[in-house]
């Protein structure tokens, strides 16, 4: 099967990522720091040294959220799971277009 050309270039830009440290956010309102070990056609993501943080309730809307904080080490997050995804170094990447699209 023959990629098209921007899905190649996607595709080349989230392999470059790997091994490289993202945030993942999920719908639950969670998120998952770690290094990309790898990720597969149905968005799967595993992550290593991975670290989540949950948000803690807060009483009031004023007062920022705060996060309790758990280390994971190795973790597969399944793609449906999954609401965006960020570099370590940028805001937003390529990665999340690739990945939640499914085109790899």
């Amino acid at each position: 099967m023959e990629l098209s050309a921007e899905v190649a270039e996607l595709r080349l830009q989230a392999e470059s990522l790997l091994l490289q440290s993202i945030r993942v956010e999920l719908l639950d309102g969670r998120f998952v720091v770690g290094r990309l070990e790898c990720f597969d056609s149905s968005c799967n993501i595993v992550l290593s040294a991975a670290e989540e943080y949950a948000p803690i309730e807060n009483l009031s809307p004023h007062t920022p959220t705060l996060y309790d904080t758990r280390r994971i080490g190795l973790i597969m997050i399944p793609g449906p799971k999954v609401r965006r995804v960020f570099h370590k170094t940028t805001t937003r990447s390529k990665l999340d277009q690739t990945l939640l699209s499914c085109i790899i």
